[in-house]
């Protein structure tokens, strides 16, 4: 009897023992339950969203005014040379925009640092003070030429297609050389100039706003960007097979060797985005995904590239002997200002159709302008102050450069609209900036810093036979640019 009492008091205590350890266990689980919501709440966003972001601020970028000139070159340089060639040149590109990501962490490595390094610093601490000086002034005259074409293809486009003062048939300003008061018709430079001022107040508002600040807008032009160009491919796709292919111009050339100089200028401005890789390299936490993205963004670029140039050099062609919306427009989107989905007339959809391609330039240079101008003024403020620690009041400072790189450009869109007279401006700056500069830097930077040659953004074109590749190409496609733009029978 006793012995059984004894034995049920040790089960008893066994039992509560067993519930005390369970109680113990499920208050552990609800403390870790809670300190990893806590952690999440706080937690950085995850490694697709800063994927997702940086892929958007790449491709604004990237998507300025260049896409919009892709079709024409297309066109005037024959479909199959400037296709293959445009795919080089995407090639080489993101190769250099990986060389400046390994450059960039080999001036860590050289200083003892891990931040952002200007490209600027980089030039003159692999190559050379007078290299960088070449580089900022290259730099300089790119984005100013850029955000010119910028300024002046917003105010053109809404001028055209949301005219106030004016018929919006009464001036095609995209095709005006020269100076604005040369225009048959002063109402339509007065639409222009008031939405020129509109561009103005808008970017000397971006262009204060901290990049951080910027992810929701960039994003929504990501998209909006994105959706245009599959607007105006879809569309194109769907008016070929309508028309039986009876209209498709027979006049395209495979090369067209006196207008292939403005091939190179065009397909390396609509992918350079090279200056801003030390800035767009630090936006997500995680670096190792930096790379893999430029490769996302320059493969779909070039596809859309592709695409949107070959069908449309086929579909507008080059000759204007058939009826409207040809010959393809030197701004393709303006080709849309005459679209009815097949129609007799445009029905509702193809006037919202028309309006969203034809506005479309406003959205995208409106989004490339701050970059670019922050980008400038970055290196501006660098140079000015001779170093990379910001003194008192700096970001005072900051925002007098960020305003001193943008209303140059706006200022001379307010006298002179000449696409040609920009792109060529651009064109040889682009060179310099994309397929000169990165791979001199890469060469010497190996030599430099030997104990860093392996760095996260490594891989196998990281070798110099690369490099020399590049700049092989960039030599030939340079001089042939200018002897084609000193040459007055080229076309550009």
């Amino acid at each position: 009897m006793m012995q059984d009492s004894g034995d049920n008091a040790l089960e008893e205590r066994l039992l509560a023992d067993q519930e005390q350890d369970h109680q113990e266990c499920e208050d552990q689980q609800e403390q870790t339950l809670g300190e990893n919501a806590a952690t999440n709440a706080e937690a950085p966003p995850s490694v697709a969203g800063q994927a997702v972001l940086l892929f958007a601020f790449t491709v604004n970028y990237i998507f300025g005014a260049g896409v919009l000139g892709i079709p024409y070159a297309v066109a005037h340089g024959g479909i199959i040379a400037a296709s293959v060639t445009l795919v080089i040149s995407s090639a080489l590109g993101l190769l250099s925009m990986v060389w400046v990501l390994e450059c960039q962490e080999r001036a860590n490595c050289f200083k003892g640092t891990t931040g952002i390094v200007e490209f600027s610093t980089m030039c003159e601490l692999f190559i050379g003070r007078k290299t960088r000086t070449l580089y900022e002034v290259s730099l300089t005259l790119f984005v100013l030429s850029s955000a010119w074409m910028y300024a002046s293809i917003f105010s053109v486009s809404l001028a055209k297609s949301v005219p106030i003062m004016s018929d919006s048939s009464q001036c095609d300003l995209a095709s005006v050389k020269g100076f604005l008061w040369n225009v048959p018709h002063k109402s339509c430079w007065g639409d222009y100039l008031i939405y020129l001022g509109i561009f103005a107040l808008l970017m000397s508002i971006l262009v204060q706003t901290d990049l951080a600040k910027m992810k929701v807008l960039q994003l929504t032009f990501t998209c909006v960007g994105l959706f245009a160009l599959f607007l105006m491919v879809i569309t194109v796709g769907a008016a070929m097979p309508e028309d039986g292919f009876a209209d498709i111009d027979t006049s395209l050339e495979v090369f067209n060797a006196s207008s292939f100089g403005a091939v190179f200028g065009t397909f390396v401005f609509a992918q350079l985005c090279h200056h801003g890789v030390p800035l767009l390299s630090h936006i997500p936490e995680r670096r190792d995904i930096v790379r893999p993205v430029f490769v996302a963004v320059i493969g779909t670029t070039t596809s859309l590239y592709l695409v949107l140039g070959v069908m449309c050099a086929i579909f507008f062609g080059v000759v204007d002997d058939v009826p409207t919306p040809r010959p393809v427009n030197k701004l393709i989107t303006l080709n849309w200002a005459d679209y009815t989905a097949g129609a007799a007339s445009a029905g509702p959809f193809a006037q919202a159709v028309s309006y969203y391609v034809r506005l479309y330039p406003a959205i995208t240079c409106g989004a490339a302008f701050p970059l670019y101008a922050i980008t400038l003024g970055n290196g501006w403020y660098h140079s000015y102050y001779g170093g990379e620690t910001p003194p008192p009041g700096v970001g005072f400072s900051r925002r007098i450069f960020y305003l001193a790189a943008t209303f140059p450009a706006i200022f001379c869109a307010a006298f002179m609209a000449d696409v040609s007279f920009m792109l060529i401006l651009v064109g040889i700056s682009a060179f310099i900036i994309a397929f000169f500069i990165p791979p001199s830097m890469q060469l010497q930077s190996r030599r430099i810093v030997p104990e860093c040659v392996v760095t996260r953004y490594s891989w196998h074109f990281s070798k110099p036979f690369y490099c020399y590749v590049c700049l092989i190409f960039a030599c030939i496609a340079f001089c042939y640019t200018v002897i084609s733009a000193v040459n007055p029978e080229v076309e550009v």
